[in-house]
C-alpha cells in the first residue's frame, strides 16, 4: 500500500481534538490528576514506561544505524537508540500509545526512522488552520434528518466503500435517498450556522 498526499495539510477540529486528555469534573483529586498528566507529558522515563512497558521485560534498546544517526544529527526529538519489542512479551503489555500523552518524548521502534518525531514536528508546523477550524455544528435543529442518514448509509455504505458495486449506478441512488431524507435541510442549516459563526469572529 502506498500513501499519497492529495491535499494541503490542514488543522481541523477533529485533528486538534484527536486524543484530548481531561480531568472529570467529579474527580476527587483533580490536582493529583493534573500532576499525573503533567508527568506523563514531561517525564521521559514515565512516558516510555507507559508506552512500551518495562525495559528488559517488554522491550530492549537496539543501536541506531551509524549512517541513519549521522543523517538525523542536530534534529529535535532524536534519541540514541531504538526500541525492539520482545516478541513473546507483546501480549503481556500492549496499549494504544497515542492516547496517553505527547508523542515527542517517546522512543521510536526499531522499524521506524530515528528522526520520526522531527519529521512529525516539521509536518505539524507546516499545517494551516482549515477555514472551518473552531466551528461546531449544532445538530439539534436537523436531528431528525441526520438520524435518517444512518439508515441510508447502512444501506449503501459498505458496498460503496469496498467497491463491491458500480458507483455509477449506486451513487445516484444514494444521493436520491439522502435528498428524500432531508440532506438539503442539513446543508442549509449548516450554511446558516457557518455564516453566523464567521460574522461573530
Amino acid at each position: 500500500m502506498v500513501a499519497t498526499e492529495i491535499m494541503d495539510t490542514q488543522i481541523t477540529n477533529a485533528s486538534a481534538r484527536g486524543a484530548l486528555t481531561a480531568i472529570n469534573k467529579n474527580s476527587e483529586h483533580p490536582e493529583k490528576a493534573m500532576e499525573l498528566i503533567n508527568l506523563i507529558n514531561t517525564d521521559e522515563y514515565l512516558r516510555n514506561l507507559l508506552n512500551y512497558g518495562i525495559e528488559g521485560v517488554h522491550w530492549e534498546k537496539v543501536e541506531v544505524d551509524e549512517a541513519e544517526a549521522k543523517e538525523a544529527e542536530g534534529k529535535p526529538y532524536v534519541y540514541d537508540f531504538k526500541v525492539k519489542l520482545i516478541e513473546e512479551k507483546k501480549k503481556d503489555y500492549s496499549v494504544p500509545y497515542w492516547v496517553q500523552g505527547g508523542l515527542f518524548n517517546t522512543y521510536v521502534l526499531d522499524n521506524e526512522p530515528i528522526d520520526k518525531w522531527a519529521e512529525f514536528k516539521e509536518f505539524n508546523d507546516a499545517s494551516q488552520e482549515a477555514p472551518s477550524f473552531g466551528f461546531d455544528f449544532d445538530l439539534e435543529p436537523v436531528s431528525t434528518q441526520i438520524a435518517g442518514f444512518r439508515n441510508v448509509l447502512d444501506e449503501f455504505g459498505k458496498s460503496l466503500y469496498t467497491g463491491s458495486v458500480d458507483p455509477d449506478e449506486y451513487v445516484p441512488q444514494l444521493l436520491k435517498k439522502l435528498e428524500a431524507t432531508g440532506v438539503q435541510d442539513v446543508i442549509d442549516e449548516m450554511q446558516k450556522q457557518i455564516d453566523e459563526w464567521k460574522a461573530s469572529k
